[in-house]
């Protein structure tokens, strides 16, 4: 059997510990850890889970377990060893020039893995994973995934680590490697077959197509002959009227370049007219241009004059309005701070008024009632009384004189205010004023400025009207020359096309003839191609080779496509062997008896037989089937409450607690290991006396051969620890 004893956990600034605190781990002994809340007693063994796997049972993990008051230096560290081997895994966060690692060393040799991944699965390999971890060796006071709260898959999870058939999983993958594999090398064959049976088909088709083409042949090439001949003799018949139609035409080039020379002429003349008219029409809308921007920029300098008058106007009333304003200004600000020191002056009478009035009432309080000078504290004569009456009555005309003061004040106050009203007033009416004369003028500048413009408009569309009229007249005289001349260059265009036709018809004639003569070559070359032109029996010998080769290839493949299925269904029987619901599965339901037995053990011991609790790999759908599926069935025998959700925190303490130690019997008794620790947080918290002294029995009874630690508030004298480590 593998050993694993844990020999010490160390923390350094890790939650509330700064200095460093080391809890051994010493066998046959219960040790019991008590303290005052938030003092740190669960994190004195999270340091153990957070130093294996990186987080503690509450999921923290990095800044969240560094000491807040230093910050930094986290430094936790667990001794174990595994028969004779004997490790020390170190964990640093926010550490001086290590930053964020863990190291694992073997026998006091150098560290052989650094970092976290490279880490953690050594830990797991060497004892367990986490999930593990939390429900066979540590319960946690406000853990959240204990087993029994676990889902199906996580359940499952903690069976594969617990009965070591991680490596089912790897040989699962590897046989759907293989199964996905050998169906791909089925699907490439099925594939390839298909081609080939289509090139097949194909080649079927074609030397049908080719047999029919050579019978083909035979006919074409004797139509091929006779309508060679027929083709020759039709095209020297063409031929023979081209060559007379041609004849008739006489027109030539020298025509069509005299008549291009008349054209020519006539369109100098018209762009000449044209653009003498252009030229004088540009010269009149430039003068009319000149015209018109003397009138714009006139426009525009009495605009600006009147601007510039109405702006200097503003800018007059403007100064004398911000005097006056200044001046109301000056006024309201000195009448605020009368405001205030009388507001001062007030709170300051107020409050002597206060403190008089208190001396008087004490004073009179302590003579009426004790009969005590409240100055001397000696029983009151007649010198003292008539000591404490004068000062009364010094107290009372003080109290006179204030009120009095109280009120002058207050009467000026109103007045104040009454003339702060005043000022605001006066303010308010010189804005408006203000604000009325200059709407006023920019008014009336808006005016000026519509005027200026109507008449600048009225005598810019006049000298438009006169320009226009100036150009009508000028166009006049160049058109009627203009019209003569194109009539001219009509009559000259349309001569031209009489003989542009006439040459495009002589040298279609001359184009006709060529072609003819061309054509009646080819005709010729073509007949004597068709007598000596001979089938190739080559192409059709060669598709039937191919079929033979496609014939042999389909049949090849068939007898692969078997060879493959017999492969296929190997593999696909292994890869449902070391699948989750086949070997592993078989595993998983073996161990549910030595479960069963286990809990129904524990849970004698800690109720006298009051629950059942059984485990089960099967589970009832709502539709009444079944489904694999780990499932945990709870039987209070007393209420007959059958679900955890119906027992109270009390009952399923007692659960948790059996099922974390059956747990690790199971893990012990399949893996072949022995495991020296067991750590506990508020295991009694919701349970009665009678069930806190049969998990204390217990607990005495697994301290042999292990360390167990427990963090508990009471019942220290129940649990009768070896140990009580007092955290202060």
């Amino acid at each position: 059997m593998r050993q694993i004893n844990f020999i010490e956990v160390g923390m350094e600034n890790f939650g509330p510990y700064i200095e460093e605190m080391v809890l051994p781990f010493e066998n046959d002994k219960l040790t019991l850890i008590t303290g005052p809340n938030g003092i740190g007693k669960t994190m004195s063994l999270e340091a153990l889970p957070f130093t294996l796997f990186g987080e503690t049972c509450k999921k923290a993990k990095g800044d969240d377990v560094v000491n807040t008051r230093i910050g930094k230096n986290c430094h936790t560290w667990v001794k174990f060893a595994i028969n004779d081997d004997v490790y020390i895994v170190n964990r640093y966060h926010k550490y001086k020039s290590l930053g964020n690692t863990v190291l694992i060393q073997k026998n006091g040799e150098e560290p052989y893995l650094k970092g976290h991944r490279e880490v953690l699965p050594e830990i797991e390999k060497l004892i367990c994973s986490k999930k593990s971890f939390t429900n066979t060796l540590m319960f946690g006071q406000k853990v959240k995934d204990f087993f029994t709260d676990l889902v199906d898959s996580d359940k499952k999870e903690i069976f594969r680590k617990i009965l070591d058939l991680d490596i089912y999983t790897e040989w699962y993958k590897q046989a759907d490697l293989d199964l996905k594999a050998i169906k791909e090398k089925i699907q490439r064959v099925l594939e390839q077959a298909g081609i080939d049976s289509g090139v097949l088909s194909t080649v079927n088709n074609q030397i049908e197509i080719l047999f029919k083409q050579k019978s083909d042949f035979e006919k074409q090439k004797k139509d091929k002959i006779e309508a060679a001949k027929k083709s020759i003799e039709d095209s020297q018949r063409l031929l023979e009227g081209w060559e007379v139609d041609r004849n008739k035409c006489t027109t030539t080039q020298e025509d069509l370049d005299k008549i291009q020379l008349s054209i020519d002429d006539y369109k100098t003349q018209i762009n000449h007219h044209e653009n003498e008219k252009n030229t004088n029409i540009l010269k009149l809308n430039n003068s009319r241009d000149a015209k018109k921007a003397e009138l714009t920029a006139a426009g525009n300098a009495a605009k600006e004059q009147v601007v510039r008058e109405n702006r200097k106007t503003i800018e007059e009333m403007t100064e004398q309005h911000n005097d006056e304003i200044k001046k109301i200004t000056d006024e309201l600000n000195k009448v605020n701070e009368s405001i205030s020191s009388n507001d001062s002056q007030l709170s300051s009478i107020a409050t002597e008024k206060r403190i008089t009035v208190a001396e008087i009432t004490k004073l009179n309080s302590s003579v009426d009632l004790s009969g005590v000078c409240p100055t001397c504290r000696r029983e009151i004569d007649d010198d003292c009384r008539e000591h404490i009456q004068s000062e009364l009555n010094s107290l009372n005309d003080k109290k006179y004189i204030l009120n009095s003061e109280e009120e002058t004040l207050q009467t000026q106050q109103v007045k104040l205010e009454s003339k702060l009203k005043e000022i605001k007033k006066k303010k308010e009416d010189s804005d408006l004023s203000f604000k009325i004369l200059k709407n006023n003028l920019l008014s009336t500048e808006e005016k000026q400025m519509v005027e200026i413009g109507n008449k600048m408009g009225t005598a810019l569309d006049k000298v438009d009207e006169l320009a226009n009229e100036q150009e009508k007249l000028i166009s006049k005289d160049y058109e009627e020359q203009i019209k003569l001349l194109n009539k001219k260059l009509e009559e000259a265009l349309s001569i031209k096309e009489v003989i542009k036709d006439t040459l495009e018809k002589i040298k279609e004639i001359d184009k006709a003839i060529v072609g003819l003569q061309q054509e009646i070559k080819r005709y010729e070359y073509t007949l004597k191609l068709a007598e000596e032109e001979e089938y190739d029996v080559g192409q059709l010998a060669a598709y039937q080779m191919q079929k033979q080769q496609l014939e042999l290839a389909i049949q090849e493949s068939k007898t692969k496509q078997d060879e493959l299925k017999v492969e296929e269904d190997l593999s696909a029987f292994w890869k449902a062997a070391w699948s989750p619901t086949g070997i592993p599965s078989m595993l998983i339901d073996e161990s549910i008896p030595f479960m069963n037995k286990k809990v129904s053990e524990y849970l004698d011991k800690l109720s006298n037989g009051r629950y059942i609790v059984s485990f089960d790999t099967l589970a009832e759908t709502k539709a009444g089937e079944f489904r694999d599926k780990i499932s945990v069935n709870v039987l209070d025998t007393y209420t007959r409450a059958n679900s955890r959700i119906q027992l109270s925190g009390g009952q399923t303490r007692l659960v948790d607690i059996a099922t974390i130690l059956t747990l690790g019997d199971l893990q012990s008794n399949i893996q072949d290991v022995n495991i020296n620790i067991l750590l506990f947080d508020e295991i009694f918290d919701s349970l009665d006396e009678e069930n806190i002294g049969f998990v204390a029995n217990i607990l005495n009874q697994l301290k042999i051969g292990k360390s167990i630690y427990l963090i508990s508030h009471t019942q220290v004298d129940q649990l009768e620890a070896d140990e009580i480590l007092e955290l202060k």
